[in-house]
């Protein structure tokens, strides 16, 4: 809805002269073949036509600028292990944006699964790095002299009363 040429001057034009000369050999003529880096130039690219068009929230831009550089990362990553603290940001940040193109459920539960494993490791590295400090103090942990009983203890994985789907560790 952009233009009666929108392949030209929307996609081919908007793609750096790498992913255009990729175009040309693979023949590509539809969106659907391009890879993740040539779908989110394309979308950063022509952000303000598509933001005016359909109504995006002004957010979503840095969700799209964010999954640029979560993109490059993954696809160059050394053989280093991710922290599951960042492997979770970018996960939430791409299940922002599939949310907002209504992706198919599989690949939302996709992410979903990941941040939940994420989610998982850092609260168990958070309960055994805890653990091992309070053993390290007369084997008894630090608790507050007065105030609330604490309901939760470091590690637990809770929800929001507001949004059941919102899980978060306790980290302390």
């Amino acid at each position: 809805n952009l233009s009666d040429q929108w392949w030209d001057k929307h996609v081919l034009e908007r793609l750096s002269f790498q992913q255009q000369r990729i175009v040309d050999e693979k023949k590509i003529a539809n969106l659907r073949e391009l890879d993740f880096a040539a779908l989110l130039r394309v979308f950063d690219q022509n952000w303000y036509d598509l933001a005016e068009k359909i109504a995006l929230p002004r957010e979503a831009r840095n969700w799209v600028k964010e999954l640029q550089t979560v993109r490059n990362k993954w696809a160059h990553m050394a053989a280093e292990e991710t922290p599951a603290s960042e492997i979770y940001r970018d996960a939430d940040t791409l299940e922002r944006f599939l949310d907002l193109i209504d992706a198919d459920c599989s690949s939302v539960e996709a992410v979903q699964a990941a941040k939940d494993t994420a989610l998982a490791k850092m609260a168990d590295r958070t309960a055994t790095a805890n653990a091992s400090a309070a053993t390290s103090v007369n084997d008894v942990p630090e608790t507050p002299a007065s105030g609330p009983a604490h309901l939760f203890k470091v590690g637990d994985v809770v929800t929001l009363r507001s949004d059941k789907n919102v899980q978060l560790p306790v980290l302390e």
